[in-house]
């Protein structure tokens, strides 16, 4: 017999998840170009696949490229199927851990919420701001798949469900190797629930790390043996850059990336994490539930910058993703563990409205910072797209007075280079880069905008060099061009 319940129940999650989903992420159905996107469009998918496999061993997102490249169509039509398969991989995945957290928390509101700042963090927002944004969320999605079926398991003791989330989470990794940490810091407070003394804790927190170390390995395997290596390359001594992951957890705790507020994201972790110790001094198991958060703590900020230590990654949200997860899996946890929320929030209770405040703080402040970086990704692209036109206009004048016809770019810099930013837009990391910044998108973006064939000269003119190093512009200039016979000398300012 159908459960009517049931059914209204998933129905109103799949609204809600997407209507979370569409307020955060709608802004984003423009295509949005980042410095990668001009050398996409420019060498094609089909070389791309090769590259996202070879150079970025990510077997998954290349098929994802070759596949494209059968169909022959637009470029600019794979950036609106990539953005649909993320809008969809997100809102899945907020639902799939939503259902997972149904077992242990009644409030339907507050798992969609707790669901979603876990999920879909504040450093998510890089990951749309590139081409491949739908393989991202794609890997995302198969780790909370991976979720799904260890709390299947530990409900059920089926031993298939460890294979089926193996499997997951080894799908993930070939998807984007960024995002395999989500899987164990998701799972740990489904574990710790469903745990009945300490020791059995420590044995089922020790299969999420076999699962964990098992397809990690065989990543690595694959990897070493198909790919060309060009992104584990090893650089500072292993104590420095342990040094340089501690700096990079405290920094992003602290600063997360100017994307809050300083210290707004530590003070919501921190209210949190308060109210779960002194909880915690309620529980009869004091010493599971200490431990537990203490793994949710370590986990959570070490495994997201362990890339950083074996020197294959630096400080990028998308490359550090799920160490914003930890307020939201702070919350999971409380809510699970260290109050009972089997039932409806009891108006008695008023920790649990404190901690569902500042989640809901953590909600809103995010939202503003989408939004924010929504608009400024925007108006840089605008403001490229303006510069280049201006390119092209100098040029066109120049070739119609003296009958020339240029042929091909020389980069140079002025005395201190202001890109990668504009004046007054989002100046941190890689979400908000003009495409002049990078050499290998600078005549790209000329191109694409212009229509145009233009070569690039690697070889710069001494007198040129030498004149635009003595200048600084805070803005674009007609005198950054000079047209000599069949040359563009072009200063980047």
């Amino acid at each position: 017999m159908i459960n009517m319940q049931n059914m209204m129940s998933c129905k109103s999650i799949f609204l809600k998840s997407f209507f979370i989903t569409l307020l955060f992420l709608g802004t984003g159905y423009q295509i949005k170009y980042a410095v990668d996107t001009f050398w996409t469009f420019e060498v094609g998918f089909e070389y791309m696949a090769f590259d996202m496999f070879s150079r970025n061993g990510r077997p998954i997102i290349a098929f994802i490229y070759w596949l494209f490249s059968l169909t022959n169509l637009q470029n600019e039509w794979f950036y609106y199927f990539s953005y649909a398969l993320a809008f969809i991989c997100a809102m899945i995945s907020i639902v799939v851990y939503t259902e997972v957290l149904g077992y242990y928390i009644k409030n339907e509101n507050l798992r969609i919420l707790l669901s979603f700042l876990s999920i879909i963090n504040l450093y998510s927002i890089e990951y749309f701001m590139f081409v491949e944004e739908g393989g991202f969320l794609l890997g995302i999605l198969f780790c909370v798949s991976a979720v799904y079926f260890i709390n299947k398991y530990l409900r059920t003791s089926l031993p298939s469900n460890i294979a089926f989330a193996l499997v997951m989470v080894l799908l993930a990794v070939c998807t984007y190797q960024g995002v395999l940490p989500v899987f164990f810091i998701l799972s740990i407070p489904c574990i710790c629930k469903n745990s009945d003394s300490m020791m059995d804790y420590i044995k089922k927190g020790l299969i999420l790390c076999f699962i964990y170390l098992v397809s990690a390995g065989i990543y690595v395997i694959i990897y070493k043996l198909f790919c060309d290596g060009a992104r584990s390359a090893t650089g500072n001594t292993l104590i420095e850059r342990i040094k340089y992951a501690m700096y990079v957890i405290k920094h992003s705790y602290t600063t997360t990336a100017n994307l809050l507020p300083k210290y707004l994201y530590m003070c919501i972790g921190l209210v949190i994490l308060v109210f779960s110790v002194f909880g915690i001094t309620k529980l009869k198991d004091r010493g599971k539930a200490i431990l537990n958060v203490v793994i949710i703590i370590v986990a959570n900020s070490v495994l997201p910058v362990a890339s950083l230590i074996v020197s294959s990654g630096w400080e990028a949200p998308r490359i550090i993703y799920p160490i914003m997860s930890l307020a939201g899996v702070l919350g999971v946890n409380y809510f699970i563990n260290i109050c009972d929320c089997s039932e409806e929030i009891d108006n008695n209770r008023l920790p649990k409205y404190v901690v569902t405040f500042v989640c809901l703080i953590l909600l809103f402040s995010q939202y503003l910072s989408f939004t924010r970086i929504y608009n400024d990704k925007y108006k840089m692209n605008y403001a490229d797209m303006v510069r280049v036109q201006e390119i092209g206009q100098t040029i066109k004048e120049y070739e119609a007075e003296t009958g020339n016809k240029i042929v091909q770019f020389i980069f140079y810099y002025d005395a201190h280079q202001d890109n990668p930013y504009y004046q007054g837009l989002y100046s941190e990391g890689d979400l908000v880069v003009s495409s002049f910044h990078s050499w290998d998108s600078q005549l790209n973006a000329i191109n694409y905008y212009l229509g145009t064939d233009y070569q690039r000269l690697l070889q710069q003119d001494d007198t040129y060099k030498e004149y635009f190093s003595q200048l600084d512009w805070k803005c674009y200039s007609p005198s950054q061009i000079r047209c000599d016979y069949d040359t563009v000398h072009y200063c980047v300012y």
